[in-house]
């Protein structure tokens, strides 16, 4: 399990997918047995939000190419460093018939292209390798990339 502030980052990530507010996020955090500080939570928050922000751009980006320049959000880490390329992967629950999705992060030292990131989701996702709960139940609809994340050291 990631621990410090990259297991703060991806609460801070949650919450606001969840639509929770920043105080409820981090007491949801808190309840759960995360620590951080006030000040870190918002700011990690507030990085979080901007990263949904930018994923609005992301669907007229070149599958077939890496992430360049304005296309990276950097976000703080502590001790951290390399990128999170994210996807979300579509399924259908073959028991009830919804629709839903389940956020995938490959992380790594080096970016890889949209494409590659996606493909290697859904093996992940189909083989059951990615933590998803009961994948023989679930049927695989596609994939969208979301966004990368840089992290960068406090203090770098």
């Amino acid at each position: 399990m990631a621990t410090g502030r990259d297991y703060q980052l991806g609460a801070a990530l949650s919450a606001v997918r969840d639509g929770l507010s920043a105080r409820a996020g981090l007491r949801a955090f808190r309840s759960g047995g995360g620590r951080t500080t006030d000040s870190t939570w918002f700011r990690l928050v507030s990085e979080a939000r901007r990263t949904m922000a930018d994923r609005l751009d992301e669907p007229g980006r070149p599958v077939g190419r890496r992430p360049t320049g304005d296309e990276i959000t950097p976000v703080s880490s502590q001790r951290r460093t390399g990128f999170w390329q994210q996807v979300e992967v579509f399924y259908r629950d073959r028991g009830t018939n919804e629709v839903s999705s389940s956020a995938f992060v490959l992380r790594g030292d080096a970016l890889l292209t949209r494409k590659s990131v996606i493909d290697f989701a859904l093996s992940e996702w189909a083989a059951g390798e990615s933590g998803t709960p009961n994948p023989d139940g679930h049927e695989v609809l596609g994939a969208a990339y979301v966004s990368t994340l840089e992290l960068i050291p406090e203090g770098a």
